[in-house]
């Protein structure tokens, strides 16, 4: 099965050329979704291949969003292409795209969103793929590490920053903040995450974070108050 293809990309930074590796998504077979929405598919994760870096001076972005730089931004990532270059020194991202480099390719997506001044929840969006390809690869251990960084810009997003959080919504932010805490064992505050979510007015909008902030609140309950 075909499953991935190469398209010529052109680097907004840099101008390099190189093939980059896409997926045909209309091949994979979506088989589960985890409790913070990672969905697990099959034959092979789309998540190596989420993030797009050029392999000469390591400008890493979601491939929507690759080409799309300009003006003061542009300038702001030349600027900032000393540490992408440190921070991918001796990755070849010419080569099939594998466990190390796409760990490390979020790590690159990471940094580009802070050169580029993004919301601080789109920062840790990059980490918790990290963690979602390091659970794919049952490195929990490794997992932890991103999830933590996940956490640190998330609440970065949630204390500091006006943002409607995307898709999520801020009921549906403040139940992610609480799974994460959850998985990192630290049930006081998923619990009490999870009770703002569903205390939230906009939750009723959003039925699917809404079931599963009600189930998680209830498994942690009966965990933390026996």
């Amino acid at each position: 099965m075909d499953l991935i293809w190469l398209k010529e990309t052109a680097c907004p930074v840099c101008g390099s050329k190189f093939q980059s590796e896409n997926i045909r998504q209309n091949k994979l077979m979506q088989v589960t979704v985890d409790e913070d929405f990672h969905p697990h598919f099959e034959p092979l994760s789309p998540l190596y291949y989420s993030v797009v870096v050029c392999p000469d001076c390591y400008y890493a972005e979601r491939r929507q969003n690759f080409e799309e730089l300009k003006g003061k931004t542009l300038g702001a990532v030349k600027a900032g292409g000393g540490s992408l270059r440190q921070l991918g020194a001796g990755f070849n991202f010419r080569s099939i795209r594998n466990f190390a480099l796409s760990i490390k390719s979020f790590e690159l997506g990471a940094l580009t969103a802070q050169i580029k001044s993004e919301p601080s929840d789109v920062i840790g969006g990059m980490f918790l793929r990290a963690a979602w390809t390091c659970r794919e690869s049952g490195d929990e251990s490794l997992e932890n590490v991103y999830l933590r960084k996940t956490l640190e810009y998330y609440e970065k997003a949630y204390m500091n920053e006006a943002t409607e959080f995307g898709q999520l919504g801020t009921c549906g932010f403040q139940y992610m903040m609480g799974e994460i805490y959850r998985r990192l064992g630290n049930l006081e505050k998923a619990l009490e995450l999870y009770m703002r979510s569903v205390a939230n007015k906009e939750i009723r909008q959003k039925p699917q974070v809404e079931r599963l902030a009600r189930e998680q609140l209830a498994a942690v309950k009966a965990k933390v108050k026996p």
